[in-house]
């Protein structure tokens, strides 16, 4: 952070409203907002995606705004959260599952340029389910029963299953994405590493450290201990880890598929979006990373 309060500094009076997308906003991102600008202004975290040209989850202007939360879903559009084994609806439970789109919506795209036989399409979107057709965002999403509100908790494709247990990297990054915790690091990234060989999957977290301060023991288990006590010991990656740098997208999102593709032995073509491509072939090493992790950091 800048330091700067923009309600302090600036005459902040026109401002109703600020949009964000891209990634969704931590609980600490929207009370820094609020710290920062006057309670009247709402700020407005929604979800979509490029190709769908247009918001499946958005705002509501006289709605309550929820900390970490999404307000509602988008109008015209039969957003759903499915179970992703059986493909029945899991909104009401409160659980984590696949988004989906139910029914056509009207900026829905209808092909890809150059996709003669729309296999390629239908790929991308309609081989998720085998038995029902619905559009599969591809996003591990939840809806507090409480609030109503949405959380969206990361990529469905990077969804972690350490023994069975599924769980977003959203859960991750809202435990640790806050302070005390981020006066020590800049960045995180936690994606999940099965290969070839392995019977389970191992979860790693990767810390990128402030300049001039290393990942001590006691840090290492201070992130251990919060997400024991506020998700569970099974939530614990096996290992946690300092990094120099995490490959993120030049709108600022970070790119798990491929850290997790590239630790568990596969070949990775970054997208041109990727602003930093040189970072990810540092996590290379970890392909072989045992049981016994050693908690070195190049950095």
């Amino acid at each position: 952070m800048s330091g700067t309060v923009p309600k302090i500094e600036f005459d902040l009076s026109p401002l109703n409203t600020v949009h964000t997308t891209g990634a969704p906003l931590s609980v600490e991102q929207y009370r820094w907002f609020y710290r920062s600008f006057p309670p009247s202004v709402q700020i407005c975290n929604i979800a979509g995606g490029t190709e769908t040209g247009t918001a499946l989850i958005a705002m509501d202007p006289s709605g309550p705004i929820h900390a970490g939360e999404m307000q509602v879903l988008g109008l015209g559009i039969d957003v759903d959260i499915l179970d992703p084994v059986t493909g029945k609806s899991i909104a009401h439970t409160g659980e984590a599952g696949e988004m989906v789109v139910k029914k056509p919506y009207p900026s829905m795209p209808c092909f890809f340029w150059g996709d003669s036989d729309g296999k390629l399409y239908k790929s991308a979107y309609f081989e998720h389910f085998e038995n029902i057709d619905v559009w599969a965002q591809h996003d591990w999403l939840r809806q507090n029963p409480n609030t109503g509100g949405f959380i969206m908790e990361g990529r469905s494709d990077g969804v972690l299953n350490p023994s069975g247990i599924r769980f977003g990297s959203g859960e991750i990054y809202a435990v640790i994405e806050k302070q005390p915790f981020t006066d020590y690091f800049t960045n995180c990234l936690c994606v999940g590493r099965r290969r070839p060989t392995d019977t389970d999957e191992q979860v790693f977290l990767f810390i990128v450290m402030k300049p001039g301060i290393s990942l001590t023991p006691d840090f290492r288990n201070k992130i251990e201990t919060a997400i024991r006590k506020e998700l569970s010991p099974r939530h614990v990656p096996k290992f946690v880890l300092a990094v120099p740098d995490i490959p993120t997208t030049i709108n600022g999102k970070r790119v798990e598929i491929a850290v997790k593709q590239m630790i568990s032995g596969k070949d990775v073509k970054l997208s041109a979006t990727v602003q930093n491509p040189e970072a990810i072939e540092y996590f290379r090493e970890f392909r072989d990373l045992g049981n016994s992790p050693s908690y070195r950091a190049k950095i």
